[in-house]
């Protein structure tokens, strides 16, 4: 729920004539209360989203770098076996 929509919201109860002003007040004290909740919401929800971006970037680093020892073992083995070689 946007800024504005809270804010037609509340334009709408207080300009209401079918609304006894005791009820007006709670439901504008509700709808005070609900603009900090849905903040919390959405920073959760963006702190949610940062998190899974790190997880997935980091799940692909590893996966990059697991490549990279596999294909480089080969090649390692090689120069371990050619220094042997020459240190004989």
């Amino acid at each position: 729920m946007t800024d504005e929509r809270i804010e037609k919201t509340k334009s709408a109860i207080e300009s209401a004539e079918n609304i006894p002003a005791d009820r007006k007040a709670e439901l504008l004290d509700l709808l005070s209360k609900l603009k900090p909740a849905i903040a919390k919401v959405e920073t959760h929800h963006e702190d949610a989203r940062s998190i899974a971006r790190l997880v997935e970037a980091s799940a692909q680093e590893t996966d990059r770098c697991e490549s990279l020892a596999y294909s480089c073992a080969p090649e390692e083995a090689n120069l371990r076996s050619k220094n042997s070689a020459v240190a004989r």
